[in-house]
């Protein structure tokens, strides 16, 4: 992966040209590139050149968490929710933050949940 194709499938997606910049994340995602997996995943919750898949999302969500990235770890938290609707991950997700530092995961969460997304 070279910096111009990550800038190239940067620029489609600030221009709104959503189904060129998914496919250019997701050829860039395929290839370990962390950054594109996460918004691949993003691009698949949000429903940007694609239909909304909330199992395609949690899948990239959670290879660009597991490689560390801590801003799919939050959004892989989000998916959760939205698809199960669990109120339970609350304790178990501000837990998990807590020992692995998630600072935004941590903050982030229970406002979501007192936002009525339980």
């Amino acid at each position: 992966m070279s910096d111009s194709e990550l800038e190239i499938a940067a620029a489609s997606y600030s221009r709104g040209d959503w189904k060129d910049a998914f496919n250019r994340y997701k050829e860039l995602a395929e290839t370990g590139c962390v950054e594109c997996q996460r918004f691949v995943g993003w691009m698949y919750f949000r429903g940007e050149g694609v239909n909304v898949d909330l199992e395609k999302a949690m899948y990239w969500l959670k290879e660009a968490a597991q490689a560390g990235d801590q801003e799919a770890a939050f959004w892989g938290l989000v998916v959760h929710i939205c698809r199960n609707r669990s109120t339970k991950l609350h304790t178990v997700g501000t837990k998990k933050a807590r020992k692995r530092n998630f600072c935004p995961l941590f903050i982030g969460l229970p406002a979501l949940i007192e936002m009525g997304m339980e």
